[in-house]
């Protein structure tokens, strides 16, 4: 197996999907309120040893292009902070997601 682009998340986020539980009606699969439920108390990890660990297996060993997802501009940062580690190619990709809830705000004057 050998991706030619990735996506990776920089930085934890602490999504705030579970609003959604109170706007739906009915659901097709039961898992699916169960785990929005659970995504009050979940934080989606993107500790720095979680990042070198895939930049390191796939970057370096197969030539994987990450695309890097900032939800904040202190991801930006982190990701200078990998390429001047030499972990992340001088010639990156990055995503760029303002607005996500627990993420940088996009309204004007927020």
């Amino acid at each position: 197996f050998s991706p030619e682009t990735a996506n990776l998340d920089i930085g934890s986020m602490s999504f705030k999907i579970f609003p959604i539980l109170k706007k739906a009606g009915e659901w097709k699969f039961d898992r699916i309120p169960e785990f929005l439920a659970t995504a009050r108390d979940f934080m989606l990890p993107g500790a720095s040893t979680t990042i070198e660990c895939a930049i390191g297996q796939l970057d370096h060993a197969h030539c994987t292009l990450f695309g890097f997802e900032c939800h904040d501009p202190s991801h930006l940062f982190s990701v200078g902070h990998f390429v001047d580690e030499g972990l992340g190619r001088t010639s990156i990709l990055v995503h760029v997601a303002p607005g996500t809830a627990g993420g940088a705000d996009t309204r004007s004057g927020a």
